[in-house]
């Protein structure tokens, strides 16, 4: 098994190749080429390069990777995505695409797999010179029965609560109404108006909301577009009369549709505008996507639980080149961090 280290625009060439690959990753949207592609264009630096892996004329596993802070080796995870962008073709390939990947990084001690997720790379998979450090657990909702039989085994708490939310909003002669964007060609207004209702909370506030002034609106705009022009990308809005009071920004594969971000109106929290939108879209999932699955790809929180029990962990993975590789990284971090908060590091 030999790899090859590409410039990352290399991967226009080779996409059809990671397509393969991510298809047996699960095929989950965050690892779609196109997913990649908008990641290319709009988060990635001159630093991250591609690693083409092969076993003889194959391609059997694609990373790609950047140099840590630190200055050992990571895959690369830009910020806006859930995964760690690293597809191998067969589980048990993995420590021998690993050391490959070592041998075209002679001075490099230690490789970081970033946020991989348990479902498709199952922990163990990473060989015996490999630790793996949790990251955080993920929440999803199995399609797997119609909806009304699935919102009939939620706890009483949520369904009181949208009683309450709907009474409230009765009161004041509020009707919600939903709207989903699908076209392309709307996509650009929708991130935008996704935007606005970030910046009324605590993301304008500390100047991290999404716009279509900066990168995050630009990355959001473009991945949505590419998805819409293929039926499986979607902004999910809810109206109080004229005004959008929620929206939710989502992606789709075969069998399973990602929310990737999701927003309300700061003034309208009392009336829960973002559940009341799942609420609204959740039935049209659930017949989408039979016997699939909702993704969050986020740390469980509260809201998540009151509709799903589901979580499973999502890890990062530090793999050493060599056992004396191991100890001096771990040396080296004992001196910078102090020895309990080395052994978190990833």
């Amino acid at each position: 098994m030999k790899a090859r280290i590409l410039p990352r625009d290399a991967f226009a060439g080779l996409s059809e190749e990671w397509t393969r690959l991510a298809a047996a990753c699960g095929g989950v949207p965050v690892l779609d080429a196109d997913f990649v592609a908008a990641c290319l264009e709009h988060l990635a630096s001159d630093e991250v390069s591609l690693a083409v892996i092969e076993q003889g004329s194959a391609v059997v596993a694609m990373s790609f990777l950047v140099t840590s802070r630190l200055g050992t080796l990571e895959t690369w995870a830009p910020g806006q995505a859930p995964l760690g962008l690293f597809v191998a073709e067969h589980r048990e390939q993995v420590p021998a695409v690993l050391e490959a990947i070592f041998k075209q990084y002679p001075a490099r001690a230690m490789l970081g797999v970033l946020q991989q997720d348990s479902r498709y790379i199952a922990p163990g998979s990473f060989g015996s010179l490999a630790e793996e450090v949790p990251y955080i657990d993920t929440p999803w909702i199995e399609c797997t029965t119609g909806f009304d039989e699935y919102w009939e085994s939620l706890g009483s708490n949520i369904k009181r609560n949208m009683r309450k939310d709907g009474n409230k909003l009765e009161a004041r002669n509020i009707s919600p109404r939903m709207v989903v964007i699908e076209r392309s060609e709307d996509i650009a207004a929708a991130v935008a108006a996704y935007g606005e209702l970030e910046m009324s909370g605590w993301k304008g506030a500390e100047n991290s909301a999404v716009s279509a002034e900066n990168m995050q609106g630009r990355f959001y705009t473009g991945l949505l577009e590419r998805f819409a022009s293929r039926g499986r990308g979607y902004a999910f809005q809810l109206f109080y009369g004229d005004r959008l009071v929620a929206s939710d920004l989502a992606i789709a594969g075969a069998d399973s549709v990602v929310i990737l971000k999701t927003a309300y109106l700061d003034e309208e929290r009392a009336t829960s505008p973002a559940q009341l939108l799942r609420r609204s879209y959740f039935p049209r999932l659930f017949e989408q996507f039979a016997g699939g699955r909702i993704e969050f790809y986020g740390r469980a929180l509260d809201w998540h639980r009151r509709w799903t029990k589901l979580a499973r962990p999502l890890y990062h993975v530090n793999v050493y080149r060599s056992g004396a590789a191991r100890a001096v990284v771990r040396a080296a971090r004992s001196v910078r961090q102090g020895p309990a908060e080395a052994a978190r590091t990833p």
